[in-house]
């Protein structure tokens, strides 16, 4: 399973050995499986927009690099500056990618627009750590927190500061760190973020050190796209998993 699902089904990933590794789509209703990308070449971590936009991480069989590959209804393209491994894409909107790079054991978020003639030169990046990056380190950060498809606010485990982090790389405050120790968080309409740690639930402005507490034990926010139940909250209680449904919008 991948982390990216729609109204249409959830994506999943496909080893084939020596034919590669392909992309698919299974459907909510009759559980067929449609395979969107299946062209020989190891291809992951697919993510998509509400254009139903596909954009995957892809490498060869015979190298250990990935390059980006998006595809829209009129064409494909590949993404690639030749040296970096880039992985774990994920669309904010319709036309904002953002994506980790990793060259040398730098790690970097790298947020691309999709709508310039070539993504690459529009590129604003984002150092996280100087050494020592890895495809697992940036799946830890890129798997770390939920996010709604269509959203358009990011926040992301921090490596080195051990906290969730919001980038705004348009902003004059470019970064923005949440809760100590905080480990989710999702947005809230009125630019509130709903932010978890190992031990409560608190609300959080940007710029504030502390929120309003709404919960004194651990539960993972989500936002959602609905209008009567704004946000989801994941509870664990022993082997089950509780959803309990909230609306923030009041």
């Amino acid at each position: 399973l991948s982390r990216i699902a729609n109204d249409n089904g959830i994506f999943v990933e496909s080893p084939r050995a020596e034919q590669g590794r392909w992309i698919g789509q299974i459907d909510w209703e009759n559980g067929d499986v449609e395979w969107l990308v299946n062209d020989g070449s190891i291809n992951a971590f697919p993510t998509t927009n509400f254009r139903n936009d596909l954009a995957w991480s892809q490498r060869s069989l015979e190298e250990n690099r990935f390059h980006l590959v998006v595809r829209t209804k009129t064409n494909q393209r590949m993404i690639d500056d030749g040296e970096s491994d880039w992985v774990f894409p994920l669309f904010l909107g319709n036309d904002r990618l953002r994506v980790f790079r990793i060259n040398n054991g730098r790690l970097s978020l790298v947020e691309l627009d999709l709508s310039a003639r070539d993504p690459l030169l529009t590129a604003m990046s984002l150092p996280l750590l100087e050494t020592g990056g890895t495809r697992v380190t940036a799946w830890q950060i890129a798997t770390t927190n939920p996010i709604t498809m269509g959203e358009t606010k990011h926040a992301f485990y921090h490596p080195f500061r051990n906290r969730m982090a919001i980038w705004q790389p348009d902003s004059q405050f470019k970064i923005h760190y949440l809760a100590a120790k905080s480990i989710a968080a999702a947005p809230v309409n009125d630019d509130t973020w709903l932010v978890s740690t190992n031990k409560r639930v608190v609300r959080q402005s940007l710029g504030e050190d502390e929120g309003i507490h709404l919960r004194n034990q651990f539960a993972i926010p989500v936002a959602t796209t609905s209008a009567q139940w704004t946000h989801l909250m994941l509870i664990p209680k022993g082997n089950r998993l509780h959803v309990h449904a909230v609306n923030l919008s009041n």
